[in-house]
This record gives C-alpha cells, structure tokens and sequence, in this order.
C-alpha cells in the first residue's frame, strides 16, 4: 500500500533523480534541474495538485548540471559547456546571465565554465568546480557589474574539481573523481594547500565540517567504489 498518490508519487520518484544542491538544506524548495536538464519550478496546489512549470530565457540556455538555491529561493546554475553562470530570480522568475571571464588553463578542456557540482555559502555566494578548466569558481552577484565572478586557478596538473565547498571563514574545499588528493584554498590570499589521500577516489561529494570554536573547518569525503569515508583534519592554517 503506497502513501502517495499517483502525481505525488510521480513526483517523490523525480525528487529521487540526482540533482546535488537543489534538496539541502531545504527539501521543500520548489526547484528542480540538474544533469543537463533544463530547470523547472514545482508547486503544491491546496487541492494535491502538482504543478510543473518549466522555466525559460530569451538569448541563453537554463540548462544545468546542477542547480544551487540561497536563502532567498533565488536559484544558479550552469553546464559543463556553458559560457555563463544563470541566476533566476526566485519571485520574479527573471534570469540574468554573468559571463565566464576566460580559462585559467589557456583553453584546456571545454569552453565555458566545465561545471559540474555546486554549493551556496552564508552569503549567498555560489561556488563550482571548474571540471574541464581546472579550477573553482565563485559568484557574488552583490560585486560590481563585470565582476561579479572571480576563478581560482588549481596549481595541480590534470585536476579537475568536480565541486567546491566554502566554509565561511575564509576557506574553500575541492575534490575531483579519479583523484587522490583534495586542496583547500585560502580566500583571502589565493594559496593552496594540497592533501594526500590514502589512496585514489571517485568523489562527487564532500562536506565541510565547519569550526564551532574558531578553529580550522575540516573535510569529510566519501570514496564511492570502496565504502570508505575520509575525514581531513588540517592542522595550521
């Protein structure tokens, strides 16, 4: 016997396909997207009704490896391919698009912004691993026009951060698949700290554990081909 009935079950099994940063922290933001999959708002009707309504731009492409949302249900995104980072306002449904300033790599990989994972931080700033251009990028749209978006190029050869996690004092984390080393990127002054795992892993995700007493943030990764969870603890800054 089912809890659900036919729509909402419907929806409860697209809720289930992967779409990293469109569920935490609130599972009831009404946002879906991810993998290439042009985004969408879902909303719940007071009779059980279940609306899908699939959001659109003139002169650009809401399509999206993945989707983050802040505090304001604003929604970002991108793609792999994609030249620019989107915003859609969560009220208005109004997108604006920020351009991609260029490739840290001189042009290796794909064009565009090589997107894959991405997460929000305490000031509502999207952060992404570059996959194809070898480095992490954030997006604060409260910068000055044109600037809104600064990458950080990873000195690391063939690394190719799948995601990027700022731990709101200063400090952002980046893992890839097929690597066997995670780096840490201090803010403030562009520097990296490189950490050698155990062994090589397949990461998708990482979570930043964040100080409660003013101390260092620390990482915890799992690797997904071998049923282990790494825990990171740096011990200088």
């Amino acid at each position: 016997m089912s809890l659900y009935d036919a729509p909402t079950a419907a929806y409860v099994v697209q809720r289930m396909i992967y779409s990293s940063g469109s569920t935490p922290p609130s599972f009831q933001l009404p946002w879906n997207g991810g993998a290439g999959a042009q985004l969408s708002r879902v909303q719940f009707k007071g009779n059980g009704e279940i609306v899908r309504e699939m959001i659109r731009a003139e002169g650009g492409s809401l399509g999206a490896y993945d989707i983050a949302v802040d505090s304001k249900n604003n929604v970002y995104g991108g793609d792999r391919t994609s030249t620019s980072i989107w915003k859609v306002d969560g009220k208005t449904l109004k997108p604006t698009f920020y351009p991609i300033p260029g490739q840290p790599r001189g042009g290796e990989g794909s064009l565009g912004g090589g997107m894959r994972r991405a997460t929000i931080d305490s000031k509502d700033r999207m952060w992404w691993g570059g996959f194809d251009g070898g480095f992490i990028g954030m997006l604060d749209t409260k910068r000055p026009a044109g600037q809104e978006i600064k990458l950080f190029p990873i000195p690391l050869p063939w690394f190719q951060p799948y995601i990027a996690e700022n731990d709101d004092a200063g400090y952002t984390w980046t893992g890839s698949i097929s690597a066997d080393r995670v780096a840490r990127m201090n803010e403030a002054t562009g520097e990296w700290i490189v950490y050698l795992l155990p062994r090589e892993t397949n990461l998708r995700h990482i979570h930043v554990q964040r100080s409660t007493s003013g101390g260092l943030s620390s990482l915890w990764v799992g690797m997904n081909h071998e049923a282990r969870i790494v825990h990171i603890e740096p011990l200088t800054p």
